[in-house]
């Protein structure tokens, strides 16, 4: 079979509102996406004299314009029922709006029936339009049809994923923490990338004091090759339960041993150095996770309903909440600006601040009396949250609580990530025990388990307990866990 996308391969899908946990994609079967452009800016010459001949000049360098929207139409059947494309003009919001592109699968099953996938998220109808709306004659007979012109945020696409274990030689031991620190470059500053290549593995230390301690595995090269760096401020029993990216710097935070940082750029190159920050921090109040909306704004969920933060974490942390929204232990963060960040805990403790951490509040969160393991925010007020057994989303900031159905039964939900709104992903445990990493290409609403059909499968490890997302690209995740009673796993799934 020809390896060519031909026009009746595609089939449209409208997420109204925009990919989140609430917004159910639906299946536009009578529509079609008119064809797409995407306006990269003009580049304009920067010249100067030539040394070599009088009246000549050379380039010496170049200015980039600024990057377009990309547009395109939808156009479908125009049908005796109230017209979509005429409510969404009217309305005047965002959407986003996906084309599944397949050959041989059910092209109305929204996380199989594709080959690969068309994303234009945040698309706003600019422009609506009818052709065919009437005839003077029989020459003049034809279906009707409505255009909705279209300007999109960015446009990407989402393939079929891969899975391949990596870096085999390196997890010696459980990994409990991943991250990518990466930014897309074009190599201008020295160093080329997608965004995807520099990627960090805590892994568990072994044995009793003095022992091993535990270690930052890292790759400059998407996992092609790695090192090993032992973070020699934490000891051998403490395990790193968190990382986070703060400008150029790789923070782990350690429940029984701290918040500890090291510069990424000698990390990569085998010297790094680690460092405890220990300013600012309660005894006893030590940190469970951290999250980084931009660098002078860090928030650590701790013991006991501690909650801290930094605007400039090299030099120390500040008590925000000392547990009184809550004094039940702290597990997840996650914010989803300067402004809005929830924390979640033991014995369903859910807590979270609008006005950035100058007041916190607690709410009742999916399950009473269960620990909640894993947080998302969606937006300020919809946001994901998991105990080890199921999910949850809420769209009025816990006031009232949805079961997420799940495409199997996990025995743990130990972290959610996301790529971008629309894409994310899951690392769970099921009965066996097995790992495994679920996708989400709809922001939430559902889910389905990786890879997709025949593209290989992760092995029958005892647990995944980790998963870090590339926000450059949404089709590379890394996972992380346990594969053997000791023994530590790695992989990683790409599309192509």
């Amino acid at each position: 079979m020809a390896d060519t996308v031909q026009a009746g391969h595609s089939r449209v899908w409208l997420i109204e509102g925009g990919a989140a946990p609430s917004n159910t994609p639906v299946y536009m079967g009578w529509y079609k996406v008119d064809d797409p452009s995407w306006g990269q800016g003009d580049v304009t010459p920067v010249k100067a004299p030539s040394g070599d001949n009088y009246n000549k000049f050379e380039e010496v360098d170049s200015v980039e314009g600024a990057q377009e929207r990309p547009t395109f139409g939808i156009t479908g059947l125009y049908t005796f029922s109230l017209s979509t494309l005429l409510r969404l003009t009217r309305k005047g919001c965002e959407n986003d709006i996906q084309a599944h592109i397949g050959r041989c699968t059910n092209p109305q099953d929204f996380n199989r029936g594709w080959e690969k996938i068309l994303v234009f998220p945040k698309a706003r109808i600019t422009t609506y339009s009818g052709e065919g709306m009437g005839a003077l004659n029989e020459e003049d007979k034809k279906a009707t049809m409505e255009t909705g012109e279209m300007s999109a945020k960015e446009m990407y696409e989402i393939v079929r994923l891969t899975f391949a274990e990596i870096l085999g030689a390196a997890a010696t031991r459980e990994i409990t923490a991943s991250i990518v620190c990466d930014t897309s470059s074009c190599g201008d500053c020295g160093y080329e990338s997608d965004g995807c290549q520099k990627v960090f593995f805590g892994m568990s230390g072994a044995s009793a004091t003095p022992g091993t301690k535990p270690s930052v595995i890292y790759s400059k090269d998407a996992g092609d090759t790695s090192g090993n760096s032992s973070v020699t401020t934490l000891f051998s029993n403490e395990y790193i339960d968190d990382m986070a990216c703060v400008g150029g710097y790789l923070v782990v935070a350690s429940q029984l041993g701290g918040l500890h940082y090291a510069d990424i750029s000698d990390l990569l190159a085998g010297s790094g150095v680690w460092t405890e920050i220990s300013t600012g921090f309660v005894i006893g109040k030590l940190p469970n996770a951290i999250d980084v909306a931009d660098v002078s704004h860090v928030w650590i969920a701790a013991e006991d309903g501690y909650i801290y933060f930094s605007n400039d974490v090299i030099a120390g942390v500040e008590v925000q909440d000392a547990g009184v929204a809550t004094t039940q232990d702290l597990s997840a963060i996650d914010a989803f600006d300067t402004k809005n960040v929830v924390a979640v805990g033991e014995s369903n403790a859910v807590v979270y601040t609008t006005n950035g951490g100058e007041t916190w509040q607690s709410v009742t969160g999916p399950a009473v009396g269960v620990d909640l393991t894993a947080v998302y925010m969606a937006s300020g007020v919809e946001w994901l949250v998991s105990t080890a057994v199921g999910l949850w989303r809420t769209e009025d900031s816990g006031a009232n609580w949805t079961a997420v159905s799940l495409p199997v039964t996990p025995t743990d939900i130990s972290k959610i990530r996301f790529s971008n709104s629309t894409v994310g992903y899951m690392a769970i445990t099921v009965a066996g025990p097995a790992g495994k990493i679920l996708r989400t290409i709809d922001g939430g609403h559902s889910w389905y388990v990786l890879p997709e059909q025949g593209t290989g499968v992760i092995a029958a490890n005892e647990k995944i307990n980790t998963v870090a997302a590339c926000k450059d690209d949404v089709n590379v995740v890394f996972g992380g866990g346990l594969e053997a009673t000791t023994v530590g796993v790695i992989v990683k799934a790409k599309g192509s």
